[in-house]
């Protein structure tokens, strides 16, 4: 898969905020955050935090796989639809 992330050197994100400054055990979620690339790349130079990944059921499925080929434990991911949250449904109509 493809995304943003793509376009960008790791550093871009590593070094864009003060991550370190976080304390253990800080919580980043990466929303809409695909296959966790992203959020792999701060997880290997800031270890100290925990992450959580969220996209679509679909994207997740595949970003399991990708986790789990890396051993990473510090790695969670939740499957999210935004658009109901919006709306304040518990599922998109027909699915």
């Amino acid at each position: 898969m493809r995304g943003l992330f793509d376009n960008f050197a790791p550093s871009a994100y590593t070094e864009s905020l003060d991550w370190k400054s976080l304390p253990p055990n800080s919580v980043i979620v990466d929303v809409g955050g695909g296959v966790g690339k992203v959020t792999y790349e701060l997880y290997k130079v800031f270890s100290h935090l925990k992450y959580i990944v969220q996209d679509l059921p679909p994207v997740i499925k595949v970003a399991k796989k990708v986790v789990f080929q890396r051993g990473v434990l510090r790695i969670r991911l939740l499957t999210m639809i935004l658009l109901c949250t919006v709306l304040g449904r518990s599922r998109p109509k027909g699915h």
